[in-house]
Parts: structure tokens; sequence; C-alpha cells
């Protein structure tokens, strides 16, 4: 079984993609402000380079597009993810339609509100996009009987379940004492705020999708070339943050567990090769269950939610997330390239207590 660990997103040269925004010169702040009733005024901010990180876009997040769309997209992406939970989170809350925040394409944040709503978006803006912020996410896949999770206390499907870390420990553990639980393995996770981190567990298969007719001398002899395909198989994990305060964390997670039916259905195609023939390509048939959450999670605190297993009804795995920020040794201790390179709509759920075993 393969295992795949990506810590950061990985840069597609020194801009994203041609077409993004370029990034401020100088240091992002606040660019204007008007007041636009007695109590309340509207700010725009530059948010740019919080934004360019959402645009580096890992290898998972490709999934065969061109590195240009799939960069387009995570940066649409950011937008929506940070102006829905700027509208959620604001403090205090947004009253009446005059209250309200957007952002551009091009990466400017116009928000109308009360003067302390406007200092509550800045503060929060400038605690994430300090290069010196990292937060470390630790998971565990573990897969066992479907409802065995939720008679231990977790909440059934993507409910996020709080766990203390007697409740982690014990929950991990179940692999090692019982036949009928399985831990996929464990991973650690780095990201900057806003930025997205991927990670995997399972076999990239790779099959023949179709083939070329290329003419090749001499003779003008025509061969079919193959063109090679992958059918993922397991189970991943990408995972957006943003640090509420100095002691919480958002967490936006999107897990998905495949499943390639086996033996993999093929398929003969005449080709007007040189000499004609028959060649056989696969067709995979892949089912794929996929959930997404966002929660708030304390320091050193957990999470537990429910996936189905793709192609076995029977059985779901059960995601274990804990999540904080790095301490400033443990930010000294990561690979100097790592440090630089930090340079769609849900409400945040509240999550349940787990009780503990009697």
């Amino acid at each position: 079984m393969m295992f795949t660990l990506l810590l950061l997103p990985l840069a597609l040269g020194t801009r994203a993609a041609e077409g993004l925004p370029a990034l401020a010169q100088q240091p992002p702040e606040v660019i204007d402000r008007h007041p636009i009733t007695n109590s309340e005024v509207l700010w725009t901010f530059e948010v740019r380079d919080l934004l360019q990180r959402a645009a580096s876009v890992s290898v998972l997040e490709l999934d065969g597009k061109p590195a240009e769309e799939a960069a387009k997209v995570a940066w649409s992406d950011a937008i929506a993810f940070l102006s829905d939970f700027i509208s959620k989170n604001v403090q205090p809350p947004y009253e009446g339609s005059q209250q309200s925040v957007r952002i551009t394409p091009s990466g400017t944040l116009v928000s109308h509100g009360l003067p302390a709503q406007q200092e509550w978006i800045r503060s929060l803006l400038e605690r994430n996009r300090s290069a010196e912020v990292f937060v470390v996410g630790e998971t565990s896949w573990i897969e066992g009987p479907k409802g065995a999770f939720e008679r231990m206390g977790v909440a059934a499907g993507p409910t996020p379940t709080v766990l203390t870390e007697k409740d982690r420990q014990r929950l991990i553990a179940l692999g090692g004492a019982d036949a009928k639980f399985q831990v996929l393995g464990s991973a650690r996770l780095v990201v900057s705020p806003l930025s997205t981190g991927a990670l995997s567990v399972g076999e990239n298969l790779a099959y023949v999708k179709e083939y070329k007719l290329e003419t090749v001398q001499p003779g003008d002899v025509v061969l079919p070339v193959p063109q090679i395909a992958r059918a993922f198989d397991g189970v991943d994990l990408t995972a957006r943050t943003l640090l509420l305060d100095g002691s919480n964390v958002v967490l936006d997670l999107a897990a998905s567990s495949s499943r390639v039916r086996r033996p993999i259905a093929t398929r003969m195609v005449a080709l007007a090769s040189t000499p004609p023939q028959e060649l056989a390509i696969a067709i995979p048939e892949v089912e794929r269950k996929s959930t997404r959450m966002r929660c708030t999670l304390a320091a050193d605190g957990a999470i537990a939610f429910c996936l189905p297993v793709a192609g076995h009804e029977e059985r779901e795995f059960l995601l274990v997330v804990c999540a904080r920020a790095l301490t400033p040794a443990e930010l000294e201790a990561l690979p100097k390239q790592l440090r630089e390179t930090a340079s769609k709509t849900a409400p945040v759920e509240p999550a349940r207590v787990l009780p503990q075993p009697r």
C-alpha cells in the first residue's frame, strides 16, 4: 500500500498560474476607509497575499487538470471560503443588509460594517498572513463495522465529535486490539493559513486509456502509442485552515474514499495502424464516497467524524484529526524551504463531546 504525504502545497513557479493577480509590492493593509452611515464605515483590505497561498496547488488537487486551471479554481475557492467565513463569524455579527463583506476577483476585500467589525476583520487577516504562522494537523484513518463508532459515542456521518486525548488514543488503539478494526495510517500535515494541504493512503493504478496513432520514419509507419491514465484506490484528505484567535483553529476538511472494481474491465479497439490491429484498453469503474465539514477546534483538541467505505456498505471510516499552531521552536525546526513557502459554504458546526467509557 502506498502512503503519500504532502507537507505543503506544491508551488507552481514564481506565480501560481498565469492570469492570476500579481502580489502586492508593499505589506498588505487597510487601503481605504469611508463612512457610509452615522455608525457604519466601508473599509477595503488587500488580501492578494493570502489568496496567493491558495493558488499554489497540491498534486492531489490537480486531479488531471492543467496546473493553470487548477490554480484558478483554487483562487476562486479561497475567495469563497474567506468571505463566507468572515460573514458567518465576524464579531459582533452582521445585522441588516448594509453590513456585508465581499472579495473581488483581483483580491480586494470590501467590508461594510461597524468599526468593531472592521477591526475584527483586520485582526483576523493580520493573524493569518504572517510568514511565521503554520498549522500542524495529525490525522488517523480507522476502518471498522458500520455503526460501531456511533455506539462508542461518535456522531454518525460528517458531524464532528470532540475528543479528549484519552479518547483519541483509545480509538487509535482499536486496530491492535480488535480484528474488526484496522488503522490504515497516521500522518502529519503542515500548512500555512488559507493554503490547502493534501495527503492520501492507497494505490494509483496505471492503465491504458486509449491509443494515439503516430507516424514514424522511415516508411511512414503508423504505430499505436498507449496513453496512460491513473485510477486512485484508497482514501484522501485535503485541509484548509485559519487561525481564529490565539487558541482556536478553523478546519475546512474534504475527505474521500475511492474503490476501483477488480478486475478492471477491458475492451478491444480497432486501430488503423501499420499493420491494422486490435488492442485492449481499460475501462475502470471507480466508486467514490466523499464528505466535507468545517469546525472550530481548540488548541491541542481533536475531532472525529465518519465516512462511508467505497465498495463496502457494511464498513465505514473514522477520521481522527487534531490541529494547532506550530510553536516558535517547531517552526525553527522546519526546513527553510517550507518556512519560505508560506511568505462552499457551510456554517461552523458545534461539535458534540464524546462521553467517557464506563
